[in-house]
């Protein structure tokens, strides 16, 4: 379950939201956890709290959902209460305007490979694109967010990067450091967003290592990205 933060501008300085009240909570610092327990998807306290199966069919099952490489399979994890997706998260989707928010992790069993993704449902296109920017801001803008963390921004392969999916999309790619399972290594983080009508998606990859080389279009936030917006066409509208 995704915990309720303070809102953000497009420029990810906090500020009120038009369209949501805000309350603070202290920021994570950490990258999301390793864990291979099952669980089922965490729905956050919003507005309106049940559960909307339209949502959860938004969901990349694990077998779908695209491998680093051919030894790396997912399977669903557990969500933590407090979990945030990414690193380059400044609040919750709720203080942007999100009225719903499902959220499955996955990982990778014996390794510290894991993976989120969120699905948000707005009250209209219009706050679903405001929702939109203010993520796609914090994607362009991770290497200060980074330095506030305490973390060291290496090599980017891959700064945001449109697409031509969905109403909006982009995907993005971060190196940080240090990386306490690999000193030689870095922390790897691989991201996809996907705007269609009033619903955003947000997939976010880690991993640990020292590269992350695919042919154009092939990488995992690349292909995973068309999933998810042949997932988000078929969502039905608000009411």
């Amino acid at each position: 379950m995704t915990a309720l933060y303070g809102c953000a501008d497009p420029t990810g300085e906090p500020t009120a939201s038009p369209q949501t009240p805000t309350s603070t909570v202290p920021e994570s610092t950490q990258p999301p956890p390793s864990t291979t327990e099952s669980a089922s998807p965490t729905e956050a306290p919003t507005t309106s709290v049940e559960t909307r199966s339209g949502l959860r069919s938004a969901l990349l099952a694990p077998e779908a959902m695209p491998q680093l490489n051919e030894s790396t399979p997912w399977q669903l994890a557990t969500t933590r209460d407090d979990a945030r997706p990414s690193v380059c998260q400044k609040v919750a989707l709720p203080a942007v305007g999100a009225t719903r928010v499902l959220q499955q992790d996955y990982a990778v069993a014996d390794t510290d490979i894991t993976a989120s993704q969120v699905v948000a449902e707005f009250p209209d296109e219009l706050t679903a694109g405001y929702g939109f920017d203010i993520v796609a801001s914090w994607l362009r803008s991770c290497g200060a967010r980074l330095k506030a963390q305490g973390y060291e921004q290496r090599d980017v392969p891959a700064a945001y990067t449109p697409m031509e999916l969905g109403d909006r999309a982009g995907w993005a790619v971060s190196f940080y450091g240090p990386a306490e399972q690999d000193p030689s290594g870095s922390h790897i983080q691989a991201e996809a967003l996907v705007l269609a009508g009033n619903h955003l998606s947000w997939l976010v990859q880690h991993s640990v290592g020292q590269d992350y080389n695919y042919e154009p279009g092939e990488s995992p936030p690349e292909r995973a990205a068309s999933l998810i917006a042949d997932r988000l066409s078929v969502l039905e509208p608000a009411t």
